[in-house]
């Protein structure tokens, strides 16, 4: 059987594993590290997402690409948030034992302060990151004293997150307005030094671009309305730039001569 075809095809991956002795020992040997593929759809179920956890506890070193669907019908932000970390808790009991290598990671719906707590489990490996908030999301996603308590051990800090995004060459956050202001708050975006596309289409204020990193090439952003003067003179490395909203001045960044600069402006 072809080795490759097995880690793409979702469905007899994890039938393998369940069933087979040797699949199961060459993943605790760490030949198959990173090379699977995982869409996980969780129904807005916490049973699903509990199964899911414990499967990721045993079995996240063979993941490469992890895609989080955790569904809309969740009856609250804190029903949400759970799954969030139910899932980080599986992620920090695999990173524990062995290093992970996955290397795409997306999730929808999400609360950025828990995505955050979750990035940081993923492992050094990553280089793209999607996610989109849940419209709670706007009236703040700070889980409860109680929550906090119970999942400590998982959380961690914001600043954990950003130095296990060292190599992160793509980010997008997609959702209600608030959601882009928040994440940028949490990560410590100037330490995102190898960053080169980053599309926030939420309202951002202009005073929070000026943290942007220098690497990045491409940028898709919302200005929120009533921001003061825009400058990306720092971006040197832009070549692609998409802004919209109303703000007092738009000024496109110095680019090399020789740079293919594509600007649109909204």
């Amino acid at each position: 059987m072809d080795r490759e075809a097995v880690l793409l095809d979702q469905a007899v991956l994890c039938s393998l594993l369940a069933t087979s002795k040797d699949v199961r020992a060459a993943i605790l040997e760490g030949s198959c590290r990173g090379q699977a593929c995982i869409r996980f759809e969780a129904k807005s179920d916490l049973k699903r997402v509990r199964r899911f956890s414990l499967w990721l506890q045993r079995h996240a070193k063979v993941v490469r690409e992890l895609t989080l669907l955790l569904g809309q019908g969740w009856a609250t932000l804190a029903d949400l948030q759970t799954a969030e970390a139910s899932v980080a808790a599986g992620l920090h009991t695999a990173a524990a034992q062995q290093s992970l290598a996955v290397q795409a990671y997306s999730c929808e719906p999400a609360a950025p302060s828990m995505q955050l707590a979750l990035l940081q489990h993923l492992g050094s490996s990553l280089r793209s990151v999607a996610f989109t908030c849940h419209h709670w999301v706007c009236g703040g996603d700070a889980p409860s004293a109680g929550f906090k308590a119970r999942w400590r051990s998982v959380l961690g800090q914001p600043a954990a997150a950003t130095a296990a995004l060292g190599r992160l060459r793509s980010l997008e956050v997609h959702g209600i307005s608030k959601c882009g202001s928040v994440v940028i708050g949490h990560l410590q975006l100037p330490a995102l030094s190898q960053l080169t596309m980053l599309r926030l289409p939420n309202s951002v204020p202009a005073q929070c671009l000026q943290q942007l990193p220098s690497s990045l090439q491409e940028l898709q952003v919302t200005v929120a309305e009533g921001s003061q003067q825009l400058s990306l003179a720092h971006l040197t490395a832009l070549t692609q730039l998409q802004l919209s909203g109303r703000y007092k001045q738009q000024r496109p960044p110095a680019s090399k001569p020789d740079s293919s600069y594509t600007a649109v402006w909204r």
